[in-house]
């Protein structure tokens, strides 16, 4: 009822989602608020996009990291974000089975997180497919430990061997 009162109220906000964590559940709606990515410079931005897959890397490998670069912003008395770009050729059913989906780990507590693109493209270029947020979900990390952290999970269709996968995600962190 306090965050239907004062819904832009940043501690109300914030004990929910410690009391959220406490309980156990997840509160994956966080994950559906737009965050502006970090642009990357010019050009190193056109140096992503015409990365190309190096001769001799298609012996063996399910997928290929054709390149992956991270934006950070920090500014005075402003949130810290960080954007991390990645594009992934994927080569074979191996690589397909691997990236059935993407999975993004951070802790509810201390940060925000989006995914900001996630295209899949074909060898000419071509969206094939486009991961979306409604079809993501958040999950427990899975670790031996005993904490807060999560895994958001976005589902990908439409991935063939040849394609290429275009995936941006932010992270904010409003708490430092």
């Amino acid at each position: 009822q306090a965050s239907q009162a004062r819904p832009d109220d940043p501690e109300i906000h914030n004990a929910l989602r410690r009391a959220s964590a406490a309980l156990g559940q997840g509160n994956n709606s966080d994950t559906k608020a737009p965050i502006e990515p970090v642009p990357l410079p010019g050009e190193l931005a056109k140096a992503i996009d015409a990365a190309t897959l190096p001769a001799g890397m298609r012996e063996g490998q399910p997928a290929v990291y054709l390149s992956r670069a991270i934006g950070y912003r920090l500014n005075k008395d402003q949130p810290q974000r960080r954007t991390i770009y990645r594009r992934i050729h994927v080569l074979n059913r191996a690589g397909v089975e691997a990236f059935s989906s993407m999975e993004y780990p951070f802790d509810p507590l201390s940060e925000r997180i989006f995914v900001n693109g996630l295209d899949i493209r074909d060898h000419s270029g071509g969206v094939v497919s486009s991961g979306i947020v409604d079809d993501a979900f958040v999950r427990d990390a899975g670790t031996n430990m005993a904490t807060h952290d999560k895994v958001l999970v976005v589902p990908i269709s439409g991935l063939r061997p040849g394609g290429i996968i275009i995936a941006i995600h932010q992270n904010l962190y409003p708490f430092f």
